[in-house]
């Protein structure tokens, strides 16, 4: 057998007996993060940059933390909560806020819910919406081999292949009106593209309860949604929000392209 033939077969059967210890392995296993245990699937792809970084996205909680430290009982929406890092980040560095988390994906919400029932965590409550424009069914992407982060109504094509389910989807107007929801500090959106959705479906809430928002807005995950960058700069515009970076500069339609080089995360703040 030549060399590269044997390259290929020592790949493959190095695949494959992977896969099948995860088969013969229990599905969940846990880490210590930010004091609590942190559960997920064993193939999941995130752990190993948890595992460097020890607090996922610290600028991010940072910023978080500034918005709510001084309010006596603050509210923070994790839209697109995966496995609750900033949720659980959050809980452990202000013991006083109430997080509603959202997410659709099975795997990344049992994870969660494993999360805050075995560390007894009262202050966040998990649910299995999408949220979005509209309410109703709609179909959502399964990624495989562990790359459930990237996970959406919509295949970007970032990850492995996909498979398709359907999940629940609701405007946060809806949610808020369901909930009687009277108060929102902070409200974090990481929906792998769909965050031009959320903001659609959430006009009364931010018009009326003006929380701070955090966002991603990534090219490589809105062309999925046939939107652009400055759709989102038009639509908080005319919510009266104002888009910054984390560090304070202000993003404007003209200037977001080139922002975007250097960042994924933002800011908007209520006027």
């Amino acid at each position: 057998m030549k060399l590269p033939h044997i390259k290929q077969f020592v790949k493959k059967s190095y695949w494959k007996s992977k896969r099948i210890m995860y088969k013969l392995l229990p599905r969940w296993t846990h880490m210590s993060y930010c004091g609590y245990k942190l559960f997920y699937n064993r193939e999941n792809a995130l752990i190993a940059r948890i595992r460097r970084e020890k607090e996922f996205e610290t600028e991010l909680i940072d910023a978080m933390v500034t918005d709510i430290k001084h309010v006596t009982h603050p509210v923070v929406l994790d839209i697109g909560a995966n496995l609750g890092l900033v949720s659980l980040a959050l809980c452990r560095r202000q013991p006083s806020v109430t997080i509603h988390a959202f997410e659709p994906g099975l795997i990344q919400r049992t994870a969660l819910q494993k999360s805050v029932h075995d560390n007894f965590i009262q202050k966040i409550q998990v649910y299995p919406y999408a949220l979005s424009s509209t309410n109703g069914v709609s179909e959502f992407f399964v990624h495989t081999e562990g790359d459930q982060a990237k996970d959406g109504l919509r295949d970007t094509k970032r990850g492995a292949t996909t498979t398709v389910s359907q999940i629940e989807t609701l405007t946060l107007d809806t949610w808020c009106a369901q909930c009687h929801v009277e108060h929102i500090d902070v409200i974090k959106i990481d929906t792998e593209g769909a965050e031009l959705l959320v903001l659609q479906g959430a006009e009364i809430t931010l018009k009326s309860l003006r929380p701070i928002i955090y966002l991603e807005i990534s090219p490589k995950n809105y062309v999925a949604y046939c939107y652009v960058a400055h759709d989102i700069v038009d639509i908080l515009t005319r919510y009266n929000y104002r888009l910054q970076t984390l560090e304070g500069e202000i993003v404007t339609s003209q200037n977001i392209k080139d922002l975007l080089e250097k960042h994924d995360t933002f800011r908007a703040l209520p006027l």
